[in-house]
């Protein structure tokens, strides 16, 4: 009882995958008393674990209880900036409909998001907010989102829209007077 480090036992038990935090202490006359509280994941991270509400990743292998959780790709050290990200663009696009399935970060830094519909979007690495709000007149205004594959907005004042149907492609540009 006197002999157990307590400290050991609490990192120890941290170490474990889904364990986020340990409270131990000593209970007369000889018991130890261990709290656990477990990890809560908000997004899967890589191949390799999950990001919990602190954005502090967690190696455990793939849960299907978890499955539906966005994915996020990014660097090392871009897990709390990355998981911000992913809040507030969840945020800014929630009047969409759109639900975000996978944010990712390149090694250059520009933001890809790919939607549960299919559709993805590239927003580039600066500006986001505002690309945002382009990509929602777009969708608000011109594109009928069933119809879009992909939307490139690394341009500073134009888009670059691919269709995923080339029949609703054309029946998009004549409903506009193109065609």
């Amino acid at each position: 009882f006197f002999a157990t480090d307590l400290t050991d036992l609490r990192h120890e038990l941290e170490s474990l995958p889904w364990v986020y935090r340990v409270n131990t202490r000593r209970r007369w006359p000889a018991q130890i008393e261990v709290a656990l509280i477990e990890q809560r994941p908000l997004a899967r991270w890589g191949q390799g674990g999950y990001l919990n509400h602190e954005g502090e990743f967690f190696a455990a292998n793939p849960d299907p209880l978890y499955e539906e959780l966005p994915l996020l790709i990014g660097p090392d050290g871009a897990e709390v900036s990355l998981l911000r990200r992913y809040q507030t663009l969840a945020g800014l696009l929630e009047p969409t409909g759109l639900q975000i399935s996978e944010l990712s970060l390149d090694p250059l830094g520009q933001v890809s998001v790919q939607f549960n519909s299919g559709l993805s979007l590239h927003l580039g690495t600066k500006d986001i907010s505002h690309r945002v709000a382009r990509f929602k007149r777009l969708l608000e205004e011109a594109l009928p989102a069933q119809a879009v594959a992909k939307v490139d907005l690394r341009y500073e004042y134009g888009a670059a829209v691919t269709f995923s149907d080339a029949e609703l492609a054309m029946q998009g540009a004549q409903n506009r007077g193109e065609g």
